[in-house]
């Protein structure tokens, strides 16, 4: 059979891998929607493949200056971290009359040509150099379970309607990646809703059915509890994510 595609399917891959249609699968369809929620919680957040970089460009309102800082639920998509921001407002880019680009483009705008277009290379290397030695990366404060967005920067130099990019990593959609296809969400998943069934059938631990059969959830449990640590232990060692931008 194909690998799922949606949510629908990869619960019917899993519960299948599980012997769904061979022997019965005790849990609800409640509970096996919630273990597919953690399993992709888990993967979104530390697997290298649950998520990506993303630059989220976002307009100031009057009532951001005011407040000095920036409601959460106003940024789309919501990202799981943010590493940094970037203002529109730099040395060496713009379009005000003001700006150093502006300026060298109006002065050279007639000559840059063959050798004049190298140096005007070279010319906005060395600006984004100095740029980058005096204007140090200005601190944030970033939690994706709060509702606020701090940015540690005199507000007063930032006006409604500027624009700030925000350097962030934000988790794949369901809806529109491949993510359902990924073999260790697939593991992963497979083995939380086998712990789930483990610890409802041992809830009737020693128990004997009219047919003779007993209960024996705990092998379950314990067989799905060593699956998951191993699979959380590859993700550390293999498959997490670059450090480099804090996850909030």
């Amino acid at each position: 059979m194909a690998l799922p595609s949606n949510r629908t399917e990869f619960l019917e891959y899993c519960m299948r891998k599980l012997g769904k249609g061979a022997i019965d699968i005790n849990v609800t369809s409640h509970q096996a929607q919630d273990r597919i929620d953690e399993a992709i919680e888990h993967f979104q957040e530390y697997h290298d493949e649950g998520s990506e970089r993303a630059f989220i460009s976002y307009q100031l309102t009057a009532t951001d200056i005011t407040n000095k800082y920036i409601t959460f639920s106003n940024l789309s998509p919501k990202p799981l971290g943010i590493s940094r921001y970037i203002s529109t407002k730099s040395a060496k880019g713009g379009t005000s009359f003001f700006d150093v680009e502006y300026q060298y483009m109006d002065s050279h705008v007639h000559s840059l040509s063959g050798a004049q277009m190298q140096y005007y290379y070279f010319a906005m290397q060395h600006l984004e150099h100095i740029e980058n030695i005096f204007d140090f990366h200005t601190a944030i404060n970033f939690n994706k379970h709060s509702t606020k967005l701090e940015i540690f920067e005199d507000w007063t130099t930032f006006s409604a309607d500027d624009y700030l990019v925000f350097d962030a990593v934000v988790a794949l959609s369901e809806s529109t990646s491949t993510m359902w296809t990924n073999k260790w969400l697939r593991d992963y998943t497979t083995a939380l809703i086998k712990q789930q069934w483990g610890d409802n059938l041992s809830k009737y631990e020693g128990l004997q059915t009219i047919g003779g059969v007993t209960f024996s959830g705990q092998q379950i449990l314990t067989s799905a509890t060593e699956e998951l640590e191993r699979l959380e232990q590859q993700v550390k060692d293999f498959e997490a994510a670059p450090l480099g931008v804090f996850i909030g």
